[in-house]
């Protein structure tokens, strides 16, 4: 009772946080759609889309880096975790120099691609990516030492410092490159915050005793066995990759096929949509240690998935039965202008994206049970509909509608498999002599 009772304050905690954190997103995005006109909104949005996609591979780490940290904290292996923070720091350092670089190197290329009229704002892109790639490791970090209260600080940081930034820049004349700067300035004090924390709460024993050289690439000088590690790593970042290709790449498609206009239309329609895709991440965030945990001990874990899919299926129903009935009003009051282009769209994108947030606490579900299999059919559905859209995009309407199939398919391929009563444990190991 004491354990589950912990869960529930943590989770609240969590819950807390990340609707505070959604609810300063959202207003970012009010500000930014109410006070940018239609084209530049809609190639803000078409960054943010990019950032969000090349940023996965590291994002993903903050799952896995949970996930061990909390297992080694645990079994009181304390030296391990300053081993995996840094062994996974140089790696998101050397990925995210690299990703600046390309960005620098091709900013004529991909502002020509997505039709941006100004190169400097591919490199705040490639700056701002650089930055967010290495945030993940400190929050993960947190998260696995279970410091909530400190994770969630972190989160509220950022999405305030972001929205402050954004008014201020934006308010002077910056437009869409102050947008865009507020976003890596908010990051790079975060970063630092996040940093800083975790090394108060770090126990002292590791910092005294560990030094960066045990960290090596053949584990010979720490019991973490970083094969078992970068194998459970894989999964996670292509379910993480392949969701926000599913719910993001078609903004970036539609800049590039489409005037800056309809495509400024477009994502004033899919921010209406998106509302709906925030409400599942912290129920996901509360269910997957559940899931995993119980899962860990063999026992039932399909009454904490179908608390957690009624939860997320009755916020999201209620938000997309909202928009279907009064999508004029919600666009009105996101853009401060009524947009009849707009309404059809937003329409469909408020059923798609209710499908999307079930998807999402499915997928996470199979994930913490180890249950793998969908993964074949989420990267097969992900491709289809990216080269769906490629070949049919001769209206806005069809692109959504290809998107809105695809997600009740993924939806009920994926209940399928988080129902199946057959369950295989292969929790990774912990270390080369576990």
């Amino acid at each position: 009772m004491k354990h589950n009772s912990g869960l529930i304050k943590q989770g609240s905690l969590m819950f807390a946080a990340v609707a505070v954190f959604n609810i300063l997103n959202f207003l970012f995005q009010l500000f930014m759609i109410r006070n940018l006109n239609a084209v530049d909104y809609g190639i803000l949005n078409s960054l943010l889309s990019i950032l969000v996609i090349v940023s996965i591979p590291s994002g993903t780490l903050q799952t896995v880096v949970t996930k061990y940290i909390s297992i080694f904290n645990v079994i009181n292996h304390h030296d391990n975790i300053k081993i995996l923070i840094l062994s996974f720091l140089k790696k998101t350092l050397i990925f995210g120099m690299i990703l600046f670089l390309l960005f620098v190197l091709c900013k004529r290329e991909i502002s020509s691609f997505i039709q941006v009229t100004s190169p400097l704002l591919i490199v705040i892109l490639g700056l701002t990516t650089f930055l967010s790639v290495n945030l993940p490791i400190a929050q993960g970090g947190l998260q696995g030492l279970q410091r909530f209260g400190y994770l969630g600080l972190v989160m509220i940081t950022n999405g305030g410092l972001k929205l402050l930034f954004g008014i201020v820049f934006v308010y002077i004349g910056y437009g869409v490159t102050g947008a865009m700067s507020s976003v890596a300035l908010s990051i790079l004090i975060t970063l630092f915050l996040a940093f800083i924390i975790l090394a108060s709460v770090l126990p002292k024993s590791i910092i005294a005793k560990t030094d960066i050289k045990t960290v090596k690439p053949d584990n010979t000088e720490t019991d973490i066995n970083f094969s078992e590690v970068h194998r459970y790593f894989y999964p996670v970042v292509l379910v993480y990759f392949c969701f926000m290709i599913l719910t993001n790449v078609d903004v970036v498609l539609v800049k590039h096929f489409y005037n800056p206009l309809d495509a400024g239309y477009y994502s004033i329609s899919q921010m209406v949509g998106k509302i709906i895709l925030f409400l599942p991440v912290a129920v996901t965030l509360v269910m997957f240690p559940k899931t995993s945990e119980l899962h860990a001990q063999n026992k039932d874990t399909l009454h904490v998935l179908k608390k957690s899919t009624v939860y997320v299926g009755a916020l999201s129903g209620t938000a997309a039965i909202v928009c279907l009935f009064f999508p004029g009003v919600i666009i009105r009051l996101l853009s401060g202008q009524a947009n009849p282009e707009c309404i059809p769209m937003a329409r469909i994108f408020s059923v798609t994206m209710f499908f999307y947030s079930l998807v999402y606490v499915l997928l996470f579900y199979n994930l913490s049970i180890h249950r793998l299999s969908f993964i074949y059919f989420l990267v097969l559905l992900t491709g289809l509909q990216l080269l769906a859209i490629i070949l049919f995009h001769q209206t806005l309407i069809q692109i959504i509608y290809i998107m809105c199939g695809n997600a009740i398919l993924l939806f009920l391929i994926n209940l399928y498999f988080a129902f199946k009563r057959k369950e295989f444990n292969v929790t990774p190991r912990l270390g080369s002599n576990s």
